[in-house]
């Protein structure tokens, strides 16, 4: 039995070095991805302390954040180090994941953060061997073979734990320690034999892990060991048995995981469609007549972008994704304060959004509609009225001129300076007749949490 599993350890172990290597190497670079990038580039992370000077006030880094970013981004948060040696960083919705390194002193723009193209082809080789899949939980040759490598990694280091197996103390003794005065031969074999010992459960711990990636099945059984019951979700699911919050949870976490979109590119086109003013409105045939895919499918074709991979199979997920509970709660949030979508989206963007799911899943939907609420009394994105303006392609002035209201007024109610929601009816339904929109949406939200 010990020749066989001899036999077993040597020869999977040969044609699978090469493969084996070069996932352990590269997920060990990217263990130190996040010191290495800050290292190549201090500039972006590192600032000078200004002794007893305090930084700005985040309102003072706001105000010289617009004068030297352009007036298309607009800001969603603003990350403060609580060390005085850290930048700052600004995030805005049109820059996705990138970040703006601030210096928390003067309020000075280091540059733009982002993931240096080496470690993009590093992950690809790490976790597809540069063969990613078409689309997010896809197949690929790549995905394939780092999924056989690591499953046959196992059976190399159980075959080498029996191998390894002492017959008496003695030898037991001897496979402990690493001899470093009897040559070099001796010297590599002590640290195979030794050292590999120790590093096993570690190794199993960290291929029967990453196993899960690979393989829908051996993921299934894993949470299945753990105690887990996870049921397939079936495309599409019965409106029956599904809440509104749910559909419109499930067709992010669809668009995502399982078509492959990016969630803050869905979420905008989400928010500028006519299912969302449908959805808004509690249209029955929306809220309880479609399932989340189907609310996907409507919204694909209704823009434009439906195509073959629209119907692809729902993946199997044991578990709510970020995704998921991003959309859940922009559901919940515009039930809650009868918003908008694009309302919704702009003071929370979608990324923000996935971004803390951990940890304010664990929070109830109402803490989170509390969380809005502050972000809310502090946002000063566009208004509505200009935003509808500018989509439709008037100056304030041809505004005035085409509403019969005047031109301070627009200007006045664009720059927040007075209250388009306590304007007289007649001149708001004049500007929404102009405009072609609802008076309602030419109103700014408000907000009150009890």
């Amino acid at each position: 039995m010990n020749k066989l599993f001899h036999h077993i350890h040597l020869w999977i172990s040969l044609p699978l070095g090469l493969v084996i290597t070069v996932i352990c190497l590269t997920g060990a670079a990217l263990v130190f991805e996040r010191e290495i990038t800050r290292g190549m580039n201090p500039h972006l992370y590192r600032v000078t302390e200004q002794g007893n000077i305090p930084p700005l006030s985040p309102s003072e880094i706001v105000a010289r954040i617009g004068e030297q970013v352009p007036d298309s981004l607009h800001l969603t948060s603003l990350q403060l180090s609580g060390n005085p040696g850290e930048t700052w960083m600004a995030a805005f919705k049109e820059t996705g994941k990138r970040s703006l390194s601030l210096n928390p002193y003067t309020g000075e723009v280091n540059g733009w953060t982002q993931t240096h193209p080496f470690f993009q082809t590093l992950r690809k080789l790490h976790r597809w061997l540069l063969d990613p899949p078409a689309f997010k939980g896809g197949a690929s040759a790549g995905k394939t073979v780092v999924g056989i490598t690591t499953l046959l990694m196992v059976f190399i280091l159980v075959s080498g734990l029996v191998i390894w197996i002492p017959r008496n103390r003695r030898a037991l003794k001897n496979r402990l320690r690493v001899a470093c005065n009897k040559g070099w031969r001796r010297f590599w074999y002590d640290s195979h034999v030794s050292l590999g010992f120790y590093a096993t459960l570690f190794l199993l711990v960290m291929a029967l892990t990453g196993l899960t990636w690979s393989f829908p099945w051996y993921r299934n059984a894993a949470y299945s060991l753990l105690g887990a019951s996870p049921s397939r979700s079936q495309a599409p699911k019965s409106p029956s048995h599904s809440s509104p919050k749910e559909e419109r949870a499930a067709a992010f976490d669809y668009a995502v995981w399982d078509y492959g979109a990016e969630g803050f590119e869905v979420a905008n086109l989400f928010a500028s469609s006519q299912l969302a003013r449908q959805f808004e409105a509690g249209a029955p045939w929306v809220v309880s007549g479609r399932s989340g895919i189907e609310l996907f499918w409507d919204m694909c074709g209704e823009l434009g972008y439906d195509d073959e991979r629209a119907m692809i199979e729902q993946g199997f997920r044991p578990d709510r994704t970020p995704e998921y509970w991003a959309g859940w709660i922009a559901a919940y949030v515009q039930w809650r304060f009868a918003l908008t979508f694009r309302t919704v989206f702009d003071v929370l963007p979608f990324d923000v959004l996935v971004d803390l799911y951990d940890p304010w899943h664990e929070a109830s939907e109402e803490r989170v509609a509390r969380l809005f609420a502050e972000r809310m009394t502090s946002y000063r994105g566009q208004t509505n009225l200009a935003r509808m303006r500018s989509a439709c392609g008037y100056t304030q002035r041809e505004l005035a001129e085409l509403s019969g209201v005047s031109l301070r007024s627009i200007q006045m109610y664009e720059q927040r300076n007075k209250d388009i929601n306590r304007a007289q009816a007649s001149a708001v339904a004049q500007i929404a007749r102009v405009l072609h929109c609802r008076v309602e949406d030419l109103l700014e939200p408000v907000v009150a949490v009890a």
